[in-house]
């Protein structure tokens, strides 16, 4: 989740609405967000549209993989690395992106702990954003995910 609760909720909001054009990214993307928590989901999305993103919402991982599979453009996919929908969730998702779309950088988020185990089922080139996370934070690894394809 972004938030533990009503005052994290605030924390992320504030961080949001505080965020500087200056930390945009040097392009925009059309990102693809799976998470299955709608409040985690709208926070997200409102972060990357107010540095300028597109996105695409996705609350499990079926509605993702039909957007992997579709000619729909994606540049990054953000997930969240559990999704109750999914055996494997969001480590499955990006191993068909790996699969289906090579070279799309995968930005993974948890709140739980991830394990070297894990990390070693990364498609590359990837990022991991721990839960809970700021949007300032949001910002920096997607910059720094679309600036590696450079």
């Amino acid at each position: 989740m972004l938030f533990d609760g009503p005052a994290g909720c605030n924390k992320l909001v504030r961080s949001s609405l505080s965020l500087s054009f200056g930390s945009r990214a040097s392009e925009m993307a059309i990102i693809l967000v799976v998470e299955d928590e709608a409040p985690t989901l709208t926070l997200a999305v409102l972060a990357l549209k107010k540095l300028g993103h597109e996105t695409i919402s996705a609350r499990s991982a079926e509605e993702a993989q039909a957007v992997i599979h579709s000619d729909q453009k994606v540049d990054l996919v953000f997930t969240d690395i559990v999704l109750p929908d999914h055996q494997g969730g969001g480590l499955t998702l990006a191993q068909l992106v790996g699969r289906l779309r090579a070279g799309m950088p995968v930005l993974y988020t948890s709140g739980h702990a991830v394990t070297d185990t894990i990390r070693a089922q990364f498609v590359q080139p990837s990022a991991f954003l721990q839960k809970p996370y700021t949007a300032q934070a949001l910002a920096n690894a997607v910059a720094g995910l679309l600036d590696s394809r450079a």
